[in-house]
């Protein structure tokens, strides 16, 4: 009997330091998440458009974390998904709510009679990002409109004058300035790629001669590749702010445009 009992009183010390060891453990997990919110929060103040670049796998990393800890107790607690599964909902809830409020940086606008809408700041970015497109795209046809496009042209050297006219005429409404370039032989390749010294020139060579537009946010400019008469060139767009791919589309449509519109003259020469 004596041996029944302190086998007993053994176990019970067992699952007590089992039980401090678990205790122990989500103590710490507690405040390692609670950490982790603290160095997000700090980050997304630090470098916002880096954060929020990475917010989804930010968030996936979060719900990873909640799956992790719910394993562990049940793993310890096998039945506690059964006669505890409101604190399982309660941890779930709290997870979400950190999730719309620190990560998604929803708010409430309105409570009560059963009515709540929320908006992120992407929505509003976006908003923005459609409203500006559609004022770009006013702004090009008042140009046209007012500024016209010539109908004949003498020489190519001419045409390349009119069309940079044009261009930076656009360009002017939209903070930004555009200069055609040759990209035609290597001295113009090695031409346009100096003009960039802060930037990776093996990159923009590559990008360029795939015919691919290359983006830099950080400089706010833009090397768009062209065809026009026939022949290679870069448009070298910069910005005030940055320059999006709406903004090399309708530049690359003013051209079709252009090009459509003007004729050489019968008595002109080709040069």
């Amino acid at each position: 009997m004596n041996n029944i009992e302190s086998g007993y009183v053994n176990n019970s010390r067992m699952n007590c330091r089992g039980i401090k060891r678990l205790v122990m453990f989500f103590r710490v997990f507690v405040w390692v998440v609670f950490i982790a919110l603290l160095a997000y929060v700090i980050l997304s103040w630090k470098y916002k458009d880096r954060v929020s670049k990475r917010i989804e796998a930010i968030r996936k990393t979060w719900y990873v974390i909640f799956i992790l800890g719910a394993l562990i107790y049940w793993n310890f607690y096998p039945m506690s998904i059964f006669n505890e599964w409101k604190n399982f909902l309660i941890m779930a809830i709290v997870f979400i709510l950190i999730d719309m409020f620190v990560f998604l940086s929803m708010y409430i606008s309105k409570i009560g009679d059963n009515e709540l809408s929320y908006a992120t700041k992407a929505v509003a970015e976006s908003d923005k990002l459609l409203t500006d497109n559609r004022e770009k795209v006013k702004n090009m046809f008042h140009l046209l409109k007012k500024e016209g496009i010539p109908e004949y042209y003498q020489t190519n050297k001419e045409y390349l004058a009119y069309l940079s006219i044009l261009l930076q005429a656009y360009a002017a409404k939209e903070g930004m300035n555009v200069k055609i370039l040759p990209f035609k032989t290597e001295q113009d390749k090695k031409l346009v790629i100096n003009g960039h010294p802060n930037l990776n020139g093996s990159t923009i060579r590559a990008t360029l001669e795939r015919e691919d537009t290359y983006y830099n946010d950080e400089e706010k400019m833009a090397l768009q590749p062209v065809s026009i008469l026939m022949e290679s060139y870069i448009l070298d767009v910069k910005s005030e702010s940055f320059v999006s791919e709406v903004d090399c589309l309708l530049i690359a449509l003013l051209i079709m445009m252009f090009d459509m519109v003007i004729k050489q003259n019968p008595g002109g020469e080709d040069k």
